[in-house]
């Protein structure tokens, strides 16, 4: 386990170390409301819709060769299918710590160009409330990612309005979907004397294209105030397929409103 964490954390390390000092360093904070869609085959062979809500915490550190990003997400869903009145409540945590380095710029269009990669961590617990027992299911998934992202700033009335696009996608994923959790009829009762906090470790698997799949697309625009901060709204879809076990897939459309505070 140490070992694969260093293998993980590794490419990070090296990226800070040879980025040079930092020349900014930002803290956004932000919530709104989140659209989802919600396919788990373990519960249900229906597609659930519904509405939620998120917050949002990140941390930009520009450096001159590069930019180290850190965002956490953390929200509910309540969604339902067409047909039926049956629920399922989405709790979801996700994490990523991106380093972007410069690339260039796009031609003359003044588009900023950046290339890297991602470390990008997903928890998601559901609870479907029909049901007696076997209603909660959960899956944890840690990612190695490459990770883009364009950004464009304009002048407007004397102040900034920026533009920013980026894609992160998993290459490779350590998934874990414990077994005794939503894998078993209903009916099935969880001896829990049989359990230790150990279990889901033991189910963990490496994964990649083919049996699990996930893209992150931030897009954002900010308009700088006179203080130096800004304000920003956010439109962020992160899609996950996982089909390692029982075929499950969720879809989150986060929105969001907030702050982009100057700290350096």
């Amino acid at each position: 386990m140490k070992r694969l964490l260093l293998l993980f954390g590794l490419p990070f390390l090296i990226a800070m170390s040879a980025s040079g000092q930092a020349t900014s360093l930002r803290l956004h904070i932000a919530s709104g409301f989140t659209g989802c869609e919600l396919k788990n085959e373990s519960m249900s062979p229906l597609t659930y819709y519904g509405p939620g809500a998120h917050g949002y915490i990140g941390f930009i550190d520009g450096r001159p060769k590069g930019i180290h990003q850190l965002s956490f997400y953390g929200g509910a869903s309540f969604t339902t299918p067409f047909v039926g009145n049956s629920i399922i409540n989405l709790y979801s945590f996700d994490f990523d710590y991106s380093y972007l380095g410069k690339s260039g710029q796009l031609g003359g269009t003044g588009i900023n160009l950046y290339a890297g990669g991602a470390f990008a961590m997903r928890f998601a617990m559901r609870n479907h409330l029909q049901y007696s027992n076997n209603n909660f299911d959960m899956d944890q998934a840690y990612s190695l990612a490459v990770a883009g992202m364009a950004e464009r700033a304009v002048k407007l009335k004397r102040r900034n309005l920026g533009f920013q696009w980026k894609l992160t996608m998993p290459l490779v994923s350590v998934s874990i979907v414990p077994g005794y959790i939503g894998r078993q009829p209903e009916g099935f009762i969880l001896n829990e004397e049989d359990e230790d906090w150990l279990t889901p470790l033991r189910s963990s698997e490496v994964v990649s294209f083919g049996s699990f799949f996930r893209m992150i697309s931030d897009l954002g625009i900010s308009w700088n105030l006179i203080n130096g901060n800004a304000i920003f709204v956010k439109y962020r879809w992160d899609f996950t397929q996982n089909s390692s076990g029982n075929y499950l897939a969720d879809a989150k459309h986060h929105f969001s409103f907030g702050f982009d505070i100057n700290l350096k």
